[in-house]
C-alpha cells in the first residue's frame, strides 16, 4: 500500500471496529479498492459484514444485493473477494480464524 493509502486503509481498518463496538448490530459493507486478500481479510476480522472490491465494477443491482444480505446479518462478498480471500486461505497464510 502506498504511504497515504496505508494510512486511509489504518483508519478504515479503525472504523470498522469503533462502529462494531459502540452499535454492535450495525453491519459493516466495505468498499475498497484495496483488494489483496490480506488487507480484505483484515476488514473482515475488523467487523465487516462483508466487502466489494472497487475492481468488480459491479452494477447497482448487484450492489444492493450485498448491502440486503450485510444488512440482514449474512456475509457478502463481491467475486474478486471471494478469489482472493479463497486463494489465500488456500495457500495457508490466513493466519488467525476469519470470524472471532
Amino acid at each position: 500500500l502506498a504511504r497515504g493509502g496505508y494510512r486511509l486503509f489504518q483508519e478504515g481498518l479503525a472504523l470498522i471496529q469503533q462502529v462494531r463496538r459502540t452499535s454492535p448490530h450495525t453491519e459493516v459493507l466495505v468498499v475498497t479498492g484495496f483488494d489483496d486478500g490480506d488487507s480484505l481479510l483484515r476488514a473482515i476480522r475488523a467487523g465487516a459484514g462483508g466487502c466489494i472490491s472497487k475492481a468488480d465494477q459491479l452494477n447497482g443491482a448487484e450492489i444492493r444485493a450485498g448491502i440486503v444480505e450485510v444488512a440482514a446479518g449474512r456475509r457478502f462478498s463481491s467475486p474478486l473477494v471471494y478469489q482472493r480471500i479463497h486463494s489465500l486461505l488456500q495457500q495457508g497464510t490466513g493466519g488467525a480464524p476469519l470470524f472471532a
